[in-house]
C-alpha cells in the first residue's frame, strides 16, 4: 500500500545511480542551484512502484523496441511521467535555463570532438 509520500531523485547527467534524494522539489532545486549540477529529477511515490500502477505499455519501458523481451520486466521499467532537466544549476522556469543548456550543450560538443580526436 502506497505511503502518499513523494521523494525527488535526483541523478546526475553522467551518473548510473541517483546523486541525492529530496522530500521535496524545492529543496531538489535548491540543492541543484548551489552546487550548479546538471541532471534529471524524477518525482517517486513512496512504496507504491512505478512497474505496479501503470498499464504494461511497452512506450514506458526504458527499452528500445530490439530490446523489449516477450514479458515485460519489472527490472528494466521506469516510469518518469514526473521529471525536470537541469544545466548547469538551472531548471525549467529558471531565468538563465535556456543559456545554461546551450553552455551545456557547447561543452558537451567540445569534449565529444575531443574524445573523437583521441580515437
Amino acid at each position: 500500500m502506497a505511503s502518499g509520500e513523494t521523494v525527488y531523485v535526483f541523478r546526475g547527467i553522467r551518473s548510473q545511480f541517483a546523486g541525492a534524494v529530496f522530500s521535496s522539489l524545492d529543496r531538489a532545486r535548491a540543492w541543484i542551484r548551489t552546487h550548479e549540477v546538471s541532471g534529471m529529477v524524477t518525482a517517486y511515490d513512496v512504496d507504491d512502484p512505478a512497474f505496479d500502477k501503470q498499464e504494461l505499455d511497452p512506450a514506458k519501458m526504458c527499452l528500445t523496441p530490439e530490446e523489449r523481451p516477450s514479458k515485460y520486466d519489472p527490472e528494466r521499467f521506469c516510469d518518469g511521467s514526473q521529471h525536470w532537466h537541469f544545466y548547469l544549476g538551472q531548471g525549467p522556469g529558471d531565468a538563465g535555463y535556456d543559456d545554461a543548456l546551450r553552455q551545456w550543450d557547447e561543452a558537451f560538443d567540445a569534449r565529444n570532438k575531443r574524445q573523437d580526436r583521441r580515437r
